[in-house]
């Protein structure tokens, strides 16, 4: 294992198990976010303290809302959090989507910039689906790029998605960024990528999402 994904799930004793895409909405339109996404980062960085024995250079990453980042105060917060654990900055990773960020794109790449300075590891987030401009991708201080899944399942099936995705990677390492494929499923699929000389593929092929306690013991088998 080369890093975790912090997936948040929200546990109800009459829903049941409900998915981010399912609560997070509803928290993003309230200032709740805030607290909720502190506390997240709070719960990474924790975790990723009770691994630090067994996995030194294992990191973590969160996602964050565009909420987050018209916070002035967002990365001091985020400093504090990281003292508060005595772990190295580069052990923590936030992903923000390219539609997220050009909702403000000026004041998105202000923190952002903020934030890569701590220095904490920033990536781009489901990169594909959203309508950023080569111009201001430049201008990101991202080390990292993601890949949507939507383009990894039709990878091996369609040759004009292995083309974008080829058109991708290579972009993300002009840019001199890692490139992540999100959602790699089947040995063919991790195949090809390798072939593309993708960094670090993410999915069901390697792992579901599992609780802490159970990603604890997987980790150090």
């Amino acid at each position: 294992m080369i890093n975790s994904h912090l997936h948040k799930r929200f546990y109800s004793l009459k829903l049941g198990v409900l998915s981010p895409a399912e609560f997070i909405p509803l928290i993003e339109n309230t200032e709740i976010i805030h607290d909720f996404t502190y506390w997240a980062i709070d719960f990474a960085l924790k975790t990723l303290k009770k691994w630090s024995s067994d996995k030194p250079d294992c990191f973590i990453a969160v996602n964050v809302s565009s909420h987050n980042l018209s916070d002035d105060g967002f990365a001091d917060k985020v400093k504090s959090l990281l003292k508060k654990y005595t772990l190295a900055s580069s052990v923590l990773e936030l992903e923000i989507t390219e539609s997220e960020i050009m909702k403000k794109p000026e004041k998105a790449i202000k923190v952002l910039q903020e934030l890569a300075d701590i220095p904490v590891v920033i990536s781009i987030d489901d990169f594909g689906t959203g309508y950023s401009s080569l111009a201001y991708l430049n201008r990101l201080p991202a080390t990292a790029l993601k890949i949507d899944r939507a383009f990894i399942s039709q990878l091996d099936n369609d040759k004009n998605v292995k083309a974008i995705v080829t058109a991708a990677i290579d972009l993300g390492h002009a840019l001199g960024m890692k490139v992540i494929a999100e959602g790699v499923e089947t040995e063919n699929q991790r195949k090809i990528l390798q072939e593309l000389d993708c960094d670090i593929g993410q999915g069901y092929l390697f792992s579901a999402a599992m609780p802490e306690s159970e990603a604890l013991c997987w980790k150090v088998l």
